[in-house]
């Protein structure tokens, strides 16, 4: 059975209480002191070290419900689906990480290393699951950066299906792939009344067959509109780490979206040369998000810049 260092931690502490119960009654012989004393030892320098190791570049997902029997295997079919969600969602976060976030390091910094490859190297058995870990013996960066990106992953499946208004956060600032592949995660575990447990290192999270039927029902229920505008307005800005932008448009509104990701750090400085403060055209995806409640939300994707009819890729 194939125990991630969550389940190692709950299996040791387990074993830590009942060796201590043991030696309370085992004083009178001195063999058996000195022997549980040791073992006692041996098993806080395990747990020391698991916490010394809390971030893992792998994910173990387990499963109960139709999807599953017992603990002897998992429909293929379903399996396949939460596989390719799981992998699209990590790669997907992955990306946000390198170019979304000031926090995480300098934009492109991930296109330029090896990221390696999300291989299925265990069937956990619980009830049952799989285990996808990065293969990559490389690069030290890449994993540490794929490690952190699961642990938000799972933080955006929990907040899915336990909070709404964390979800609408998330799913607002985040790729609209990344809503693609969340939406059909919980298809698959709605549609196989399925529990959910994740773990990686030391990061868990576990999800009821309610939790998982509200996940469902609030991405379902999510709909964008995504729409290809052309604003004409004060580009006010950008940030080449976070790829960050503003713009003032017609009204006078300061808003505020992210620069795609097919424009390199090259072409922000670009951007921030030209038209700072200029007025100009800017073509802008925008995604309308209407939720469950009702309420709405608005993001703003850059695209390209133009002024006049010369367009910024241009070389005149």
């Amino acid at each position: 059975m194939i125990m991630g260092n969550h389940s190692k931690k709950e299996w040791l502490q387990w074993q830590l209480t009942e060796t201590q119960q043991l030696l309370e009654v085992s004083k009178d012989s001195l063999l058996m002191k000195v022997s549980l004393e040791n073992r006692i030892e041996e098993i806080k320098r395990q747990l020391k070290e698991l916490e010394e190791h809390s971030v893992e570049a792998k994910i173990s997902l387990l499963f109960a419900g139709n999807a599953v029997l017992g603990s002897m295997g998992i429909k293929s079919s379903f399996a396949s689906k939460t596989m390719s969600s799981i992998q699209g969602m990590i790669k997907t976060q992955i990306v946000y990480d390198a170019y979304g976030e000031e926090r995480i390091g300098k934009r492109g910094k991930l296109g330029k290393t090896k990221m390696g490859e999300m291989f299925l190297t265990g069937l956990p058995q619980g009830s049952f699951g799989f285990e996808l870990s990065l293969m990559n013996n490389e690069d030290l960066f890449a994993e540490v950066y794929a490690a952190n990106s699961i642990k938000e992953v799972m933080d955006i499946i929990q907040a899915t299906a336990t909070d709404q208004e964390q979800y609408e956060k998330l799913v607002s600032n985040h790729p609209s792939r990344m809503f693609t592949y969340l939406k059909d995660f919980f298809k698959e575990l709605a549609s196989e009344n399925s529990m959910l447990k994740m773990e990686s290192g030391s990061h868990y999270v576990e999800l009821s067959v309610d939790d998982n039927m509200t996940g469902y029902a609030r991405t379902t229920s999510t709909h964008c509109q995504e729409n290809n505008i052309r604003i004409n307005g004060v580009f006010k800005g950008a940030f080449v780490e976070s790829g960050k932008f503003e713009f003032l448009d017609e009204d006078g509104n300061i808003k505020h979206g992210k620069i795609s990701e097919d424009i390199d750090e090259d072409m922000i400085v670009e951007y921030i040369r030209r038209y700072s403060n200029e007025n100009c055209t800017m073509m802008i995806l925008e995604r309308n998000f209407t939720f469950k409640d009702g309420r709405k939300s608005t993001s703003y994707e850059l695209i390209d810049i133009q002024k006049g009819n010369r367009l910024i890729s241009d070389n005149n």
